[in-house]
């Protein structure tokens, strides 16, 4: 059973493969974070094989064995007379010191959220999708925000000042479930459904193990804060009902070679706790709807953005990622697999439009061969007689050729699309062009992101090449150097972490992902999908001001700041 759930971190790591010994003296392969020392990395094992035989899931795993998948809870389907209350998900402020970071961040704090009577909210509505639908007479966003910060003051919890998602539950099933809010934003698209992997979750992975990610990541977010579900939630007033789980892909186990057992052992592990996006969408169609077709297909929006782990799972072999990148030719060469990759997600997006998906956005790929995970690779070409710098090199132009493969066929197969279902609303969100920008590469058409933000791409820069060479680049190294099961020790973070781009080997840093829901909120309002965007200074100050509070400078309120009238996000439109 610890192989099942061993495996996800080898795919989820890139770092160097070592020995894992559990309490059992068993042993297992395991991803250690890079350069670490003797004693270290026995400290680490002994926290690894000690949180897994802590976690919750593993006896029921290891009596179901490594074949089953994982449901999720839904809420029972009862009629509108029922009552909800409002949970606010709080954690601990982080205060961080020189020497140690702070521990407070590891899981969600849930707090009931009290009206003007210091009384828990009594919302009724109808549930529909997964979603709590209010109707007219029932609070709106700010109410419920306003009572998310009167229980966290009633509370008294000194450092639990936090809040990401609002949600809406009822106490006998512990579920908790999107509120779509009463008030008419002026916007055609009022809910946004997400099926994606760890660059969309917001807990879901935390969930299912409850050993990672840990702090310094933000409860259960890949990153040091919110992800863009939780940022494009609060910017567009937008119910948004997320299935997406960190280490999902695309086609499973039919895109990763197995050839030995190690790699057959750490495949099985990985799909077996992530799952598939197919699967994400065939569990929201037996689980969450509520009829056989979406209760608002013209309120609502859903939104596929995955493919990354289908390639970079096999990083951590040399084999795998040296078939994959090298032997074009070849079954697993990579324009076979991106080919089955995007075919998969055409599938996908059919099922999708089958249960009446009327407006679908579509995410491509930032450029893999930028990302901190060419920095940390050890196996590609390790064998070769090229330097660090030029077996590096060859990588990251690779991974790149990748990448541009499968953003040019996915482009091609949303065209196909578009001409197919001439009545539904397709939109392609640019990933790859927004980080070219963000790093610099590009010509800028997110010309007013660049003027308002404050991305820092010297401090971790790293060239790759001489100057003088054409295919030289520069990469960005990660701010956090350590693993998924968390540090104390403050020298694994950047000095920068506020602005940093990449908090890990392949996940951006909160303050990108801030910028990722304004760019796609910019993009559904060309469409006339949701309101407009706010008036881009106000929301320059938003996104700086939460990495700067996650930083350790301020505190937090309802992704906000400190006092009540100003706990909501920026309102004014452009």
């Amino acid at each position: 059973m610890l192989n099942c759930l061993l495996g996800l971190y080898g795919n989820l790591e890139t770092d160097k493969i070592g020995k894992l010994s559990d309490v059992n003296g068993m042993d297992y392969s395991k991803t250690f974070p890079v350069a670490m020392t003797i004693t270290a990395s026995l400290l680490y094992q002994t926290r690894v094989a000690r949180l897994l035989k802590a976690s919750a899931f593993t006896l029921p795993l290891a009596l179901a064995g490594c074949t089953q998948l994982f449901s999720e809870p839904a809420p029972e389907k009862v009629s509108s007379t029922e009552n909800w209350q409002v949970h606010c998900e709080t954690a601990s402020s982080h205060r961080p010191t020189s020497e140690k970071l702070n521990e407070g961040v590891k899981k969600p704090l849930w707090l009931v959220g009290l009206d003007t009577n210091n009384q828990p909210f009594e919302l009724r509505g109808d549930l529909e999708d997964g979603f709590l639908h209010l109707g007219p007479t029932q609070p709106n966003a700010q109410a419920l925000r306003m009572g998310c910060i009167r229980a966290l003051t009633k509370a008294s919890r000194e450092k639990a000042n936090e809040v990401a998602r609002i949600m809406a539950f009822r106490p006998e099933e512990k579920i908790n479930v999107a509120i779509q809010y009463p008030e008419d934003q002026g916007a055609s698209i009022s809910r946004l459904i997400i099926f994606g992997d760890s660059l969309s979750d917001t807990g879901k992975m935390k969930a299912r193990l409850r050993v990672f990610p840990t702090a310094p990541y933000w409860i259960g977010r890949f990153s040091n804060g919110p992800a863009w579900p939780d940022y494009i939630g609060s910017l567009s007033y937008l119910a948004i009902g997320n299935h997406a789980v960190g280490g999902a892909s695309v086609t499973g186990k039919e895109t990763i070679p197995k050839v030995t057992l190690k790699q057959r052992v750490m495949d099985g592990g990985q799909f077996f706790v992530s799952g598939t996006t197919a699967q994400q969408i065939e569990v929201f169609k037996e689980s969450f709807m509520t009829e056989d077709y979406l209760s608002q297909p013209e309120k609502t929006a859903v939104m596929i953005w995955g493919g990354a782990n289908d390639y970079i799972a096999k990083e951590p072999f040399s084999g795998a990622i040296e078939t994959l990148l090298d032997r074009l030719d070849s079954p697993e060469g990579y324009p076979k697999v991106v080919s089955t990759v995007v075919n998969g997600l055409e599938k996908q997006i059919r099922s999708l439009i089958a249960l009446d998906a009327r407006h679908i956005l579509v995410g491509n790929l930032p450029d893999l061969g930028l990302s901190p995970i060419v920095l940390e690779n050890t196996t590609y070409a390790a064998e070769s007689s090229f330097s660090e710098t030029e077996r590096r090199l060859m990588l990251a132009n690779k991974l790149s050729d990748l990448t541009h493969l499968h953003n040019q066929l996915l482009a091609e197969m949303v065209s196909r699309l578009e001409d197919e279902y001439s009545d539904i609303s397709f939109l392609l969100f640019d990933a790859h062009t927004l980080f070219d920008d963000i790093l610099n590469y590009d010509r800028y058409p997110h010309f007013d992101i660049k003027q308002y933000s404050d991305f820092d791409i010297t401090e971790l820069a790293r060239p790759l090449g001489s100057e003088d060479d054409k295919t030289s680049k520069v990469i960005l190294a990660r701010c956090y150097t350590g693993g998924y099961l968390g540090e104390t020790d403050a020298s694994f973070v950047c000095n920068d972490v506020e602005r940093a781009v990449f908090w890990d080997v392949v996940h951006p840093t909160t303050y990108v992902h801030c910028w990722i829901a304004v760019a796609l909120q910019q993009r559904m309002n060309a469409e006339n999908w949701t309101r407009k965007t706010p008036n881009m200074s106000e929301v320059g100050e938003w996104c700086g001001g939460i990495a700067d509070i996650l930083a350790g400078h301020e505190e937090l309120r309802v992704m906000h700041y400190t006092t009540a009238e100003n706990a909501m996000p920026p309102d004014t439109a452009n």
